[in-house]
């Protein structure tokens, strides 16, 4: 099943342009989108502890936010897109 995670991350994980090369990298991330910094919403087949045990691997010196938003209570301001993304998500 596909599903959206937000992922927030800290400096320890890289700069922005690294961490959104190591997605592209990844079979296991299908689409994503970065909408603010240190935070991109993932579009995955694979679970959160799947994509925990990569991550936990990849940004071993800086510390990260995981959090699958299906069935998770979500508001906020965003862009109409962003939200789309999060509600409709969709393989690049």
């Amino acid at each position: 099943m596909i599903r959206t995670y937000l992922l927030n991350y800290d400096d320890g994980c890289g700069e922005e342009d690294e961490v959104l090369a190591f997605l592209d990298k990844r079979p296991e991330i299908l689409n994503w989108s970065s909408f603010m910094p240190s935070s991109v919403l993932i579009v995955s087949e694979s679970s959160l502890s799947d994509l925990t045990r990569i991550f936990t691997r990849r940004f071993r010196a800086g510390m990260f936010l995981l959090v699958d938003l299906k069935n998770t209570p979500t508001d906020g301001m965003l862009p109409n897109d962003t939200w789309d993304f999060i509600n409709k998500p969709k393989v690049a």
